[in-house]
């Protein structure tokens, strides 16, 4: 792809960003943007070299949203308030009961799913699909390159939290 294209799809997302309600600039450079969430300050680094393409689509309430592709199969969409990315299925997880495109605050959503079965009388199978989720999800917000160094460390207590009481 020719430095001119770069630019032009660099360009794209910084002013999609800027006119966004939910979205903000942080850092930049050059070669890169940081893309800030207001909803829960997620941080998501996108590089101008990694990206092939910047489609300008509309989704089905007639809002305008971007879509990122970059080399390889990864995609992400900008959203006037959100980014989207596909969860990731390394768990063995029924994709087809899983939406298509999910946010970081979807994992806030199952790990009050997964706090709210201690409260109740949850098979052991149900938190672990639950589990399974929120790894697809937290999987994926990664790979876009979002920083979840704190949501895995989450999962982690979780699991040797739920080891000692289920031992």
């Amino acid at each position: 792809m020719s430095t001119l294209e770069e630019t032009k799809n660099f360009d794209v997302i910084i002013d999609y960003v800027k006119s966004s309600k939910g979205l903000n600039l942080g850092q930049e450079s050059s070669d890169w943007v940081e893309i800030v969430q207001q909803i829960d300050s997620k941080r998501l680094k996108i590089n101008k070299s990694n990206i092939e393409s910047v489609l300008q689509r509309v989704d089905a309430d007639g809002q305008n949203f971007l879509q990122v592709n970059f080399l390889g199969d990864d995609k992400l969409l900008l959203t006037d308030q959100l980014v989207g990315f596909k969860p990731i299925n390394n768990y063995d997880l029924d994709m087809e009961k899983i939406p298509k495109v999910v946010t970081t605050p979807d994992m806030l959503s199952v790990i009050e799913a997964i706090e709210d079965s201690f409260d109740s009388h949850h098979s052991h199978i149900e938190v672990e699909v639950l589990k399974k989720l929120y790894l697809s999800v937290l999987d994926g917000a990664e790979r876009i390159g979002f920083e979840v160094s704190k949501e895995r460390a989450w999962i982690s207590q979780f699991a040797m939290l739920n080891h000692q009481f289920s031992a």
